[in-house]
């Protein structure tokens, strides 16, 4: 990595608001400083015992929230307008502010850039305007200032695409995978987030379907002991899902997207033990509530108590981490269930589905409300939920923005069309629990190619107004991502197989 020096980064913002450009400031007349930066953490104190011999020792940390937010102060030249500091101030309403810094090139090109450092949400709390005139002669340029308390911080950097090495010859159908930090605190084995990650391959005419596993984050993976579903039915592992269910515990759900003559859909889970994740005993679940030949077509864990399967338009609730399911259907109906989302307060559940269906729930009362797709919609292939609420989605060849909640067609926006053939099947909001479920303006999506084309990433750093392609690697499609909430540049993809081995590609940073 190449040191960055001062003289290489530039300040941008949102003159327009959120989902819109950013614009650089920094050039020429424009000059802008970005000084007193301070991203707080927790505190700690000790809690102090007593050895055998009397004397203090250190038996325990007490640990106190940070004692501020994220701060800086931006300065500029006094241009004889209303610069954007004092606009802020007047406006009252939060801004974003991005720091980018290129090392080599031209320092206003928006797409040349080695990182992005996000600074959202910010307030004003202190303009200076900067002193004149001085009671003696004084030539100095007059300079402004606004100090800023902001809500979060992310640092986003360039990544690029690796291929991860597995013996699977099927495709590969789902991901999922723990993202939970436990600083080794618990002392059960687990190896952090991001490193165990379980994947749902496709079954053939002569073997069921495999469920895949890691625990190094996909440096190796091997096939799980005992395979989903029963023997001689072939059913894909389609749909798949993983959570604690204690210490040292881990429930992994499967969902099959497969039809098998006589039975309706089915679902099944294992419990498997940290240091032995490969080890898998399944139990085959029965939608009673279903019809014969019926299909899992979603599946989600919405929260610890609360896993959704549909089949035939009709969506089923289990209250016992996927061991069961209603007999009676939560939400019936006649068009197809294509996915889950939740809120980040978890007060929302949104599902998705063909004809442009979009359902949301509230506060989890089991009462599904139909809400409003895009004029002109097809199918809803993905969504998520942003921290501010803001809700994205994949429909048709696009991804669209609702800002009032599906509440009616001309809420929505479409952001980019990725053309022809292409299907949305996974959107990140990136920063995870610290930007209190994703940040709006910090985009990630990955596009399939349903005509076998390359699936491909996109990023996008201003809310969806521009886009990015991460470099593709070959593949014949993308089926589902894995995304770290802890690692803003990481995720994991799987697709279709290419050249005799299912497709397992590594976001990562690229230096």
């Amino acid at each position: 990595m190449t040191i960055i020096k001062q003289n290489r980064v530039t300040v941008w913002y949102q003159p327009d608001g959120e989902g819109n450009a950013f614009s650089v400031l920094g050039i020429g007349e424009k000059g802008v400083g970005m000084t007193g930066k301070s991203i707080p953490g927790s505190d700690r104190s000790p809690v102090y015992g007593r050895d055998s011999g009397g004397r203090p020792i250190v038996i325990a940390q007490n640990e106190s929230p940070p004692g501020d937010s994220p701060s800086a102060t931006i300065q500029l030249y006094e241009r004889g307008g209303v610069d954007f500091l004092l606009k802020a101030l007047q406006g009252g309403c939060p801004i974003n502010v991005q720091t980018r810094a290129n090392s080599c090139g031209s320092l206003n090109n928006p797409n040349a850039w080695d990182y992005i450092e996000h600074w959202s949400s910010g307030k004003i709390t202190d303009y200076s305007p900067g002193d004149a005139p001085s009671i003696e002669f004084a030539g100095e340029s007059i300079v402004n200032e606004g100090t800023f308390s902001f809500q979060h911080v992310i640092r986003i950097l360039r990544t690029s695409l690796s291929s991860l090495t597995t013996t699977e010859t099927m495709n590969l159908l789902g991901i999922t995978g723990l993202s939970d930090e436990t600083c080794n605190e618990c002392n059960v084995g687990y190896p952090g987030a991001d490193k165990i990650l379980f994947v749902g391959a496709a079954a053939d005419a002569a073997a069921e379907a495999n469920v895949l596993y890691t625990t190094n984050g996909g440096s190796s993976w091997a096939a799980t002991s005992a395979a989903p579903f029963s023997a001689g039915n072939y059913e894909d592992a389609t749909y798949i899902d993983c959570f604690f269910v204690s210490k040292d515990q881990i429930r992994v759900l499967i969902g099959t997207g497969s039809s098998v003559v006589g039975t309706k859909a089915q679902t099944a889970w294992a419990d498997v033990t940290l240091g032995a994740e490969g080890t898998t005993s399944w139990t085959v679940v029965t939608l009673s509530g279903t019809a014969t030949g019926d299909t899992i077509t979603a599946m989600k864990a919405l929260s610890y108590d609360r896993v959704m399967a549909a089949s035939a338009g009709d969506i089923y609730l289990s209250e016992d981490q996927g061991a069961s399911y209603g007999a009676t259907a939560l939400y019936t109906g006649s068009t197809a269930i294509n996915g889950f989302a939740i809120a980040p307060d978890g007060e929302e559940a949104w599902a998705f589905g063909a004809s442009n269906l979009i359902l949301r729930e509230l506060n989890t009362s089991g009462l599904f409300e139909t809400r409003v797709g895009p004029s002109g919609g097809g199918a809803f292939t993905a969504m998520t939920v942003a921290g501010n609420g803001f809700v994205y989605a994949g429909n048709g060849t696009s991804i669209y923005v609702t800002k009032n909640k599906a509440a009616n067609a001309g809420g929505w926006t479409s952001l980019k069309d990725f053309g022809s053939n292409k299907v949305v099947k996974a959107i990140q909001c990136i920063g995870g629990d610290r930007a209190l479920g994703g940040d709006s303006q910090l985009l990630r999506v990955v596009v399939d190619d349903t005509a076998g084309g390359n699936g491909t990433i996109w990023e996008s750093f201003d809310g969806g107004a521009s886009w990015q392609q991460v470099t593709a690697l070959t593949n014949l499609g993308y089926n589902a991502a894995y995304f770290s909430q802890v690692d803003d540049n990481r995720a994991v993809v799987v697709g279709d197989a290419v050249g005799g081995y299912g497709v397992i590609h590594n976001l990562a940073p690229s230096a």
